[in-house]
């Protein structure tokens, strides 16, 4: 059963409050501006508004929008969003624009500081040529992110494809997510060391709205240790978190070098897979060979695994058509698992129903 947004809300704002210590440096000060013009020669980023840059990466149609974790610096989410735009997952997706802000500076938003009403008067003129508007949230970002698309017009919010990654929310609603272009609850799963911080937050968000997404995020390999959640809540961010124990985002966000770590972005491929975004190259790229040295097509995870993207459909022995996904991913859409009908690991199998 689930509980009461109200409590929801304050059970997911304390446990990353609790997290505080050890999550970057408190994020500078930047002059708060109306400014809505975006630099011509990426990466330099002009400021949008109070926490939030945006910079020009091309002639592309689409935005990306990245909100980032709680204490994330305006430097750390500018990392990311450039890390993501320039991983394979990306390269047919048409981004030309991007806006990315800094975490808030409380867990749960309470001083709702962002210049969202900046974001959204700039994404006016970019929405009518725009196929989508890519918004990814990770952590409390997803927090921010709300505010947005509480701000945003009829006609952003038709063009907006959201990936809430081990976040929460609390403006939206089965009437706010009808308005959407798609909105996906993403987790991550390593079999070895455990599920990420909120995973159990996804479930049942994406439980309680039925025309949202489920997406896992394949963490097998990522080096957390046993039951390090709040490590594993970064193996959204990269496959590689740089501290095994828990999460560090001035790293995390910023540093995908080295043996096996890479930038994430396999529920991107998921998205993809399932329709929510289509590339505009004819040929969409492999899934999953993200930016860094050591990425492979199809790995997504340390050295261990592969994302749930690409396991496709399936028909049960009786005829039932499905989906090969997580298990715990079908459960949550209240559908039926079978196993047998679906490649890759154990707990994908055919789920019908849902």
């Amino acid at each position: 059963m689930l509980l009461p947004r109200a409590a929801t809300l304050a059970v997911l704002c304390g446990i990353l409050a609790a997290c505080a210590v050890g999550c970057g440096s408190a994020a500078p000060t930047t002059s708060s501006s109306s400014s809505a013009a975006l630099s011509s020669a990426a990466p330099a980023w002009t400021t949008v508004g109070f926490g939030v840059g945006g910079t020009s990466v091309g002639p592309g149609k689409n935005v990306l929008v990245v909100y980032g974790g709680y204490t994330a610096t305006d430097a750390d989410s500018r990392a990311l969003a450039l890390a993501l735009n320039g991983a394979t997952s990306f390269r047919g997706l048409d981004i030309g624009s991007i806006y990315a802000s800094r975490g808030p500076d409380t867990a749960g938003y309470t001083n709702r500081e962002i210049g969202n009403s900046e974001v959204a008067r700039a994404l006016e003129p970019q929405t009518a040529a725009a196929d989508f508007i890519l918004v990814i949230a990770h952590s409390s970002g997803a927090f921010v992110a709300d505010e947005l698309f509480t701000e945003a017009s009829d006609d952003i919010l038709a063009k907006i494809v959201y990936f809430a990654l081990d976040g929460g929310t609390w403006a939206l609603t089965d009437a706010l997510i009808a308005k959407m272009k798609a909105v996906s609850f993403v987790y991550a799963k390593d079999s070895a060391a455990g599920e990420s911080a909120n995973a159990s937050s996804m479930m049942s968000e994406h439980s309680e709205f039925a025309a949202s997404h489920l997406f896992k995020v394949d963490s097998d390999g990522s080096g957390c240790n046993v039951g390090a959640v709040w490590c594993l809540h970064d193996t959204l961010v990269t496959t590689r978190p740089h501290d095994p124990s828990t999460y560090d985002l001035d790293d995390d966000y910023t540093s995908f070098t080295g043996t096996g770590r890479h930038v994430v972005t396999s529920y991107v491929d998921q998205g993809v897979a399932a329709g929510l975004l289509v590339p505009s190259s004819p040929t969409p790229p492999p899934p999953s060979e993200d930016a860094g040295a050591d990425a492979q097509p199809g790995e997504d995870a340390g050295s261990g695994g592969g994302p749930d993207a690409g396991y496709g459909s399936c028909t049960t022995a009786t005829g039932q058509s499905g989906a090969c996904i997580d298990t715990a991913a079908c459960a949550a859409q209240e559908g039926t698992s079978t196993a047998d009908e679906c490649p890759g690991p154990d707990d994908i199998q055919c789920c019908t129903g849902g």
